[in-house]
């Protein structure tokens, strides 16, 4: 029914925006959510509620500080319940297997206003082929309206992205709860017995009998393991039948209420679920914020953004007895200080998961789609457009600018699908392989230069007189004599460092001008800049030197880089036998602001504090060793411990990072920092320089030196290296999920975020 004393007053001025959720129960963990929405009053929020209560889910009465109603078939309160729906600027469906949400989503789309689906990931039945054929007839709106919809964490999207196409806008919008009360309850690691805890409902969907089979066979062997099942179900007899075997070490404790479940958390060690299908399972990042380590499958939608497999819990291959077996075998045998560590990490990986954090995301995506629906009403949306995204040229062998030029078109493609093109300067005159190649590299100016902008000006024409809107990104600043070609289109161009142009115009005092020609390109490439266009950073470090030398009228955004996808294979699958068996590692090219003599240095200092027995190695990779470096080396007397490795392909560079006890970054300046990024998501232990980006990067996950104190930093390396295994553990489990928050699925919807301001609002984004 209403409660008309939640509901808050319009403020005076503009009006909230107001939006209507149609959901199913009144959930504790959905009024919660719900009542942090309202209690935010950025907008005027209406719930109705089909069902009070699930019979397997008998919560009791709940607060609600929000203006609701609940149906279960009054016919007043429907009929209230249809004018909510479609009185409200925005509709929002959370549910469509209920009559009343079904005809709510039609009459929202059949009223052309806005609206969205917010839904977790489809398919548990498994029907294939019918099971989506059946969605699509419910939903057939979808695929008539550009309704966005909002997915329960990164599994509902792949889902709904498998569902209905790469061409509809989607949005990460995951289920979010008050963790703090988990977060009080002490801590206490036993040393004589390991307590496993399960909390939902009895059924298959949940695994449950693999679950009932798996600890009877581990406790057999275990006598210390104990399971606490909270929750009731239909297959809760045959669980106490499999069980019977070890019923002295199983507790039935039935349904709880929602408020007494953290005194159970603290009881345990780590939760156990091995379920078949949860679109998000609130269980999961409860146990992280309580700090029990998650021993779970992939199907729990949670475990896909929250769980990193040996750091903060462990995810099952299938949900059979056997995987449940070895991993409670697992926690049973571990020593008490590495489940203290697990327990640390599982609390510090949903340290962002908070009700505030939800609040803003939903609210945010609410006035995304207004947005999105009024350019289309206003004749934007409607407008054709055509993005064209820059590559690189062949022949410079960029590999780090090709690697985000592909990371960049495979997140834009999936939302905005066939609009999507990628144009690569050809190579035309740099090709001629019959001249000098300091001859083809000056040839290779005029093919990226001259060739290439007349070619994509021609293109960007082309589309605007067949009436479409282009939209240009020019993803390397290394092309930005383009700029001045595409006066009159859209421009984002991605700048990922200016220390080039900064050391040619004398911004660096502590190195000298570049050479005349090179110095007068980095000029060319710094005017052109200067040209209208939105501007996109890779760091705040490299914002805050456009905004200082570039000029401020332009609209800056900071979408921090991802981790390439190729740095997440399996360890088992990379190799690379000819590499020392102990030794630290440096990735880098061979510019001066890399510092590789700084790490030739600093190697040389900490063999000399850690003895030449006891230090390990020192691996170089990247571009081959040049003739000062290689005069260092012998000086240094370091020549048989140095190995150099000269553009060694990237699988080479994962295993590197896999085996080496740390990596070595002491870089003098920097755009972003690669390998630091890289290095954390392995699992490898990283020292780099004490300045930003590097501090942006690598937040408290990596240790800090002084690129410029040798002696300091061999110190600060020498008494990390001394702490053993346990300093290596901490900072590889802290550098994993450091790394986990830089992801491609992340910089995807930060990277849309920029596409769709700069579509939507020409005049403000583009600068024109």
């Amino acid at each position: 029914m209403i409660d008309p004393a939640s509901h808050e007053p319009e403020q005076q001025g503009t009006p909230r925006l107001s939006v209507c959720v149609v959901t199913y129960l009144t959930s504790p963990y959905q009024v919660e959510f719900f009542n942090e929405i309202t209690a935010g009053g950025e907008i005027s929020l209406r719930v109705i509620y089909l069902r009070r209560q699930h019979d397997q889910h008998p919560w009791g009465r709940v607060t609600l500080k929000h203006e609701h109603l609940v149906l279960e078939g009054h016919p007043e309160v429907v009929r209230q319940a249809f004018g909510w729906v479609l009185e409200a600027d925005l509709t929002v469906c959370n549910y469509y297997t209920h009559w009343f949400a079904l005809a709510a989503l039609h009459l929202r789309h059949l009223s052309a206003r806005p609206w969205a689906f917010w839904g977790e990931r489809p398919g548990f039945l498994r029907l294939g082929c019918y099971g989506r054929l059946a969605r699509r007839l419910l939903l057939y709106p979808i695929s008539k309206s550009a309704a966005p919809i909002w997915a329960i964490g990164q599994a509902g999207v792949a889902g709904y992205m498998n569902d209905w196409g790469a061409d509809k806008s989607y949005v990460n919008l995951p289920y979010f709860s008050d963790l703090s009360r988990f977060r009080k309850q002490p801590r206490t690691v036993r040393a004589e017995e390991r307590v496993v805890l399960y909390s939902g409902i009895l059924n298959s969907r949940k695994g449950v009998l693999g679950l009932a089979e798996g600890f009877r066979a581990a406790a057999r062997a275990h006598p210390n393991l104990r399971l606490i099942i909270l929750g009731s179900g239909p297959l809760e007899r045959q669980m106490r039948e499999i069980l019977q075997p070890v019923a002295a070490q199983v507790s039935w404790e039935g349904f709880r209420e929602w408020q007494e479940l953290p005194a159970f958390y603290a009881q345990a060690d780590a939760l156990c679920l091995p379920t078949r299908h949860d679109g998000w399972a609130m269980v999961v990042p409860e146990a992280l914020a309580a700090g029990l380590p998650v021993i779970t499958t992939e199907d729990a939608g949670a475990a896909r953004e929250l769980v990193t497999h040996e750091v903060n819990g462990w995810l099952l291959p299938n949900s059979e007895a056997k995987a449940i077996e070895s991993a409670l075998r697992l926690l049973a045998e571990l020593a008490p200080a590495d489940l203290a560590r697990t327990s640390a990490a599982a609390r510090a990986s949903v340290n962002d998961h908070t009700l505030d954090e939800g609040r803003s995301r939903f609210v945010a995506a609410a006035h995304e789609a207004m947005a999105a629906f009024h350019c289309r009403r206003t004749g934007l949306g409607d407008k054709k457009r055509h993005l064209l995204i820059t590559g690189t040229y062949a022949p410079d062998r960029l590999h780090s600018m090709q690697r985000y030029t592909d990371l960049v078109q495979s997140v834009v493609t999936p939302v905005f699908g066939d609009e999507v093109e990628r144009l690569d300067p050809h190579v035309v005159l740099g090709g001629l392989s019959w001249m000098p190649r300091r001859v083809r590299k000056q040839f290779g100016y005029v093919d990226k230069y001259l060739i290439f902008p007349l070619r994509l000006r021609w293109q960007a024409a082309f589309q605007a007189g067949r009436g479409v809107e282009t939209l240009i990104h020019v993803t390397d600043q290394g092309l930005g004599p383009l700029i001045p070609w595409l006066r009159g289109f859209g421009v984002i161009v991605t700048v990922h460092d200016l220390i080039a142009v900064r050391a040619a115009i004398g911004d660096i005092p502590s190195i000298p001008r570049a050479g005349w020609w090179r110095g007068a390109f980095q000029r060319y490439i710094f005017w052109a800049l200067r040209f209208p266009s939105t501007i996109v950073c890779v760091s705040n470090k490299t914002r805050e030197d456009c905004e200082r030398l570039v000029g401020q009228e332009h609209r800056f955004h900071v979408v921090l880089n991802p981790l390439d996808p190729a740095f997440e294979v399996q360890a088992e699958t990379v190799c690379a036998p000819e590499l020392p068996l102990s030794f630290l590692l440096h990735v880098g090219n061979g510019l001066w602001y890399k510092n590789r003599e700084g790490v030739l240095s600093i190697y040389a200092a900490l063999r000399r504090r850690l003895g030449l027995e006891s230090a390990p190695a020192l691996v170089m990779m990247g571009a081959a060793a040049t003739e000062a470096e290689n005069e260092l080396v012998v000086t240094l007397g370091i020549g048989s411990c140095v190995t150099w490795f000269a553009r060694p392909p990237t699988s080479m560079i994962v295993a590197a990072y896999d085996q080496a006890q740390a990596l070595i970054f002491p870089s003098f300046e920097e755009g972003f920092g690669w390998p630091v990024l890289e290095a954390m998501a392995r699992g490898c232990p990283v020292f780099t320089s004490n300045r930003a980006p590097l501090t942006e990067v690598g937040g408290d996950a990596v240790e800090y030196i002084d690129p410029e104190n040798v002696e300091q930093a061999a110190e600060v390396i020498t008494e990390c290296l001394r702490q053993g295994a346990a300093w290596r553990e901490q900072k590889s489990a802290q550098g994993r999920l450091r790394a986990r928050e830089l992801s491609v699925s992340r910089f995807g919807e930060e990277m849309v975020e920029v596409y769709t301001r700069v579509l939507n609002s020409p005049d403000q984004e583009q600068g024109h």
